[in-house]
């Protein structure tokens, strides 16, 4: 735990907002449905996995992929924008929007153009992604061998 709380972030708010996301999460997939699956009044919960995304501004982390850490900055804005987008769908569908599931397609896509932006300008050179590391050629996972 101690290595969760870092001078970075002298107040916690990164820290406390991590734990109520997993938290909301609990609720979300545990709680609410042993309630009957009703939302009424939980949607707004989705604006602290927005806070906690943008709070990891606070810290300082290296601009490409590397060994040492396990965020870099294409994978943080990653994270913002797939946040963001959750926020724009259910902003979307509390506001009764006109268009239903058409719209939040679009917003949705519009994410995922936002996502190529990021991995346009802050991706590896090699052709790697958040998601895929490539050194060179050779794809790293392929490298590693799968746990039994």
């Amino acid at each position: 735990m101690a290595r969760l709380l870092t001078h970075h972030d002298p107040y916690h708010i990164h820290a406390i907002l991590g734990l109520a996301s997993l938290l909301h999460f609990l609720v979300r997939l545990v709680v609410l449905p042993l309630m009957g699956w009703r939302y009424d009044g939980w949607h707004s919960f989705v604006l602290i996995h927005v806070a906690l995304s943008f709070t990891s501004f606070f810290f300082k982390i290296p601009r490409m992929r590397n060994d040492t850490y396990t965020i870099y900055r294409e994978m943080q804005l990653h994270t913002i924008v797939f946040s963001l987008r959750s926020l724009f769908v259910y902003a979307w569908a509390l506001t009764g929007g006109m268009g239903g599931a058409v719209m939040r397609l679009l917003l949705v896509l519009f994410c995922h153009y936002l996502a190529d932006v990021v991995t346009a300008k802050w991706g590896t050179p090699t052709g790697g992604t958040t998601i895929r590391r490539f050194d060179g050629e050779k794809s790293v996972y392929a490298t590693r061998p799968l746990r039994d």
